[in-house]
């Protein structure tokens, strides 16, 4: 039987699909969002889950939301003055017993429609 290791830091699984649409409009003509979902495994539970974007000079941190092992968010909308740029996502887990990990998400082209 394996033993599991309380002093573990969590483990963020994402696959390619952990953020729906790589790219986001400005306006309603085209999706200004796009949801983002990852798992997180901790031996000692999930204490939180946040979530980071970062485009231009500007960068914003939120609470995720859990539901059954799965953490949720969405990035979005932008206004038009980060049209042309990219927003970088970057989750941040913390574990029951404090431990922390973080995994890149990768970037979301934000476009002017």
């Amino acid at each position: 039987m394996a033993q599991t290791n309380p002093a573990a830091p969590p483990t963020i699984i994402a696959g390619p699909d952990a953020i729906a649409h790589r790219t986001v409009g400005t306006r309603d003509r085209c999706r200004p969002v796009t949801r983002v979902k990852v798992g997180v495994i901790a031996p000692d539970g999930v204490r939180s889950v946040r979530m980071t974007v970062q485009i231009r000079d500007a960068k914003e941190t939120v609470s995720m939301i859990g539901m059954a092992g799965n953490w949720y968010s969405h990035v979005g909308p932008f206004r038009h003055r980060y049209a042309g740029h990219v927003a970088e996502v970057t989750v941040l887990a913390v574990a029951g017993n404090g431990q922390t990990a973080t995994k890149s998400l990768g970037q979301i082209q934000v476009v002017r429609c």
